[in-house]
């Protein structure tokens, strides 16, 4: 089970970051493909704009991980980061997530749950 940030600030950067390589790194280790900790994600450039793909996730873990950030941002992904592999990466979703996230909110509710397609999540905004 994971636990997203518990409070995102679209206007930082950082945070966004944090919540996608949180997200990636646990649906690694529920795939049972080879496993790299958030900070690992967020820290080495190369594993940072490495491709979903190449880091062992097929096409059903990303749009898991993409559907609990849209939850969880309030956003939608559009499908060229869904379908680009020069964007289909920790850094490469942050950023884009933090352009599309709008600037005047904070997101306090947690999402809870396993990155399966069958978690829930609630969204408080503030």
């Amino acid at each position: 089970m994971t636990t997203l940030r518990s409070t995102v600030c679209p206007d930082d950067p950082e945070q966004i970051a944090r919540t996608v390589a949180e997200a990636v790194a646990d649906k690694l280790v529920c795939s049972g493909a080879p496993t790299f900790t958030a900070d690992a994600l967020l820290e080495d450039p190369e594993l940072s704009w490495r491709d979903f793909a190449s880091l062992g996730l097929n096409s059903v873990d990303w749009m898991n991980v993409a559907t609990a950030l849209e939850e969880v941002l309030g956003v939608e992904l559009p499908d060229e980061m869904l379908l680009d592999a020069g964007s289909r990466s920790v850094a490469g979703w942050s950023e884009h997530l933090h352009r599309l996230c709008p600037p005047d909110r904070t997101i306090t509710a947690p999402y809870v749950g396993e990155l399966d397609g069958t978690a829930h999540h609630q969204r408080g905004e503030r």
